[in-house]
């Protein structure tokens, strides 16, 4: 990918709060509080794939012994996963993509 335009998507995710947490392939993570969070990665084609996941209920804490006699703490969540998947176009600006992917997730 041309660094140029690397650099200009790391400005442009950075600006719409998200992190940058990897460079290669480019991936961000944001957070609206602890049970709402988006990931997104941006490969060098321009295919995007933004994960939301949202908590749907209280996480249950189980303590479990196996057969064998080892005991686990088990964390059990339900949650909502989303996915969508786009090819940027020429002409498509980034942030403008970004929001509407957000949004269209929040619908489903």
């Amino acid at each position: 990918m041309e660094n140029k335009l690397k650099r200009s998507w790391i400005s442009t995710l950075e600006s719409l709060r998200y992190d940058v947490t990897r460079r290669d392939p480019l991936q961000a993570h944001k957070e609206y509080g602890t049970n709402h969070v988006v990931d997104v990665t941006l490969d060098a084609s321009g295919q995007i794939r933004m994960t939301i996941t949202r908590q749907m209920g209280e996480t249950k804490n189980v303590k479990r012994k196996s057969k064998s006699g080892r005991e686990y703490q088990l964390f059990v969540e339900q949650n909502n996963v989303a996915i969508a998947n786009y090819r940027l176009r020429d002409g498509d600006d980034l942030a403008q993509v970004l929001s509407e992917m957000e949004k269209e997730i929040a619908r489903a």
